[in-house]
């Protein structure tokens, strides 16, 4: 049984001084006994939280730091990255620990290994990041990895992971895996997956099948989505004909929506974070009786971790709110890695993210909370058969 921890944290309220623009300094809290005693004046961490994206470059490296590596200046995860980078520095600004350093970078692999050589050469005793698959990918190929870093990603295939390279990510295979447990914990028996012909969809398909089927379960069918609605109403009929107890919908919100109308009431239907993509009711109508898997910071906004750090009323979308969050407990995993004093294969941290485990082969994994939409809300679910 691992013992479950979490990290004190310096608040607001904690502070005895104030800097020259009038905003609070850290009043260092009590640390643990061999906790690192560098203290973060909160006012630059608060500050850094406004800094636009593509000033983070322009950050001076200090001596004894975290290097935050994330493609900021990406177009296609640019908002993400940002989206983690005032995690990471929320999380600075909340805790005592290393100060952080943020490098800036687009999708090239090359770059982000130079960028990486670049930040451990100036002194960063921990890195967090890159965060496309494609970047730990080839980081993890290259091997060259000095410092404890952990990547906001799983590499492509099973792979060894070089010594100091740990993984931790929002995958959703991952939470494919957690379903099936779930349902194997009500007492399911045969599940039939519901598909479409995606990467990510792919991913979560294959996940719950190993998983599923290694329970003792069987899958029924992957059926392919399709939006005809010929197609759609097949649905209903394969299940049946099959005997499912169980249909698995490894897809994203809008096509779930499409989706679950053709599933009887009498079926356990299941689903990942994709399904939850909004708090409108209106919008998660269809999805009434779906039981998904998604993070305390979305689901609980009064659980000890999550009231420790302030929500972003400028984030629009659950998605950015998720990466955030990803950044907050990527923080206090990385200052774990640099702490010998912590045994990390016995904890278990309470993080906004979930409960965080170590793995096997260096990967932080994160057990979710179990939610299912009630006349299109989204209710965590206390109930014990789903743990």
């Amino acid at each position: 049984m691992k013992k479950i921890y979490r990290f004190a944290a310096a608040s607001l309220s904690d502070a005895s001084a104030t800097s020259p623009n009038g905003l609070p300094t850290h009043r260092p809290a009590t640390a643990r006994r061999g906790a690192p005693r560098i203290g973060i004046p909160i006012y630059a961490a608060l500050a850094a939280l406004a800094m636009p994206a593509a000033q983070a470059e322009e950050q001076t490296a200090v001596a004894g730091h975290v290097a935050v590596i994330l493609p900021l200046k990406s177009d296609t995860l640019g908002r993400q990255a940002d989206a983690v980078r005032r995690g990471v520095q929320a999380a600075a600004a909340n805790k005592e620990g290393l100060p952080v350093v943020v490098h800036a970078t687009a999708d090239d692999a090359r770059e982000i290994q130079a960028v990486y050589d670049k930040a451990v050469g100036e002194g960063a005793q921990a890195v967090i990041g890159p965060l496309s698959r494609s970047a730990v990918t080839a980081l993890t190929r290259a091997g060259k990895v000095r410092v404890p870093t952990l990547a906001l990603n799983a590499p492509e295939g099973e792979v060894v992971m070089p010594r100091n390279l740990f993984t931790f990510g929002l995958q959703a295979d991952a939470e494919a895996k957690q379903l099936a447990r779930m349902a194997a914990r009500k007492g399911l028996k045969r599940a039939l997956i519901v598909s479409v012909d995606t990467a990510v969809s792919s991913r979560i398909a294959q996940a719950f099948k190993e998983e599923w089927t290694e329970l003792g379960g069987v899958i029924t069918e992957i059926y392919p989505y399709s939006a005809d609605q010929t197609q759609l109403a097949k649905l209903r009929d394969r299940i049946q004909a099959t005997q499912s107890d169980a249909v698995v919908l490894a897809l994203d919100s809008a096509r779930a929506r499409m989706a679950r109308p053709y599933i009887s009431g009498g079926i356990s239907v299941f689903a990942t974070s994709l399904a939850y993509t909004s708090n409108d009711p209106l919008e998660n109508f269809e999805l009434d009786g779906v039981v998904f898997l998604d993070m305390p910071w979305v689901l609980l906004p009064d659980h000890p971790a999550v009231i420790t750090y302030s929500q972003v009323a400028s984030f629009a979308s659950l998605e950015s709110q998720r990466f955030y969050a990803l950044g907050i407990d990527a923080y206090r995993i990385a200052m774990e890695l640099v702490n010998p004093m912590i045994k990390i294969d016995e904890e278990a941290l309470d993080g906004v993210t979930g409960l965080v485990l170590r793995g096997e082969n260096q990967r932080f994994t994160r057990e979710l909370t179990p939610a299912e939409f009630h006349n299109g809300v989204a209710r965590a679910l206390a109930d014990t058969v789903y743990r």
